[in-house]
């Protein structure tokens, strides 16, 4: 009995792995709650440096 082995090309290979990182790229945004943008955040810090010229701060 013969049995035929599938080897896939390069071509599907490559669309297999783009399909699967769009996949997961785009399921993402879905483990977080609409609501969590509105949450507050918490920060815990020793000091902190505040740039109100370039709106940065560095939590240290």
């Amino acid at each position: 009995m013969y049995t035929q082995k599938f080897y896939p090309d390069n071509s599907t290979l490559l669309r297999s792995i783009i399909f699967i990182c769009a996949g997961l790229f785009f399921t993402v945004s879905a483990w977080a709650l609409s609501t969590d943008k509105d949450q507050p955040i918490e920060i815990e810090a020793n000091s902190a440096d505040l740039d109100d010229e370039k709106g940065v701060t560095i939590y240290r």
